[in-house]
């Protein structure tokens, strides 16, 4: 398991134990984003996403675009 899988499964797991104490009511949107080291906005993105697609919607997106438009960039090449 590369780096980057490591990393994303450490923050998914730290993630859904801050998402349960805030669904049980002992942790606001703005702490929980806090603790696990992302913005208040971030952390109800997050959370919307795992409510909407499951376990999968916390996959790390960033890396999607930046392989896509480099394999487009040397196609056009």
């Amino acid at each position: 398991m590369d780096r980057t899988r490591i990393d994303e499964e450490f923050r998914r797991m730290r993630f859904e134990g801050l998402l349960e104490r805030h669904e049980r009511g002992r942790v606001e949107p703005d702490r929980g984003g806090r603790d696990a080291g992302i913005s208040e906005r971030s952390f109800r993105r997050w959370r919307d996403r795992l409510r909407d697609e499951g376990p999968s919607g916390l996959a790390d997106r960033r890396t999607t675009g930046t392989v896509l438009r480099r394999l487009l960039f040397h196609c056009l090449k």
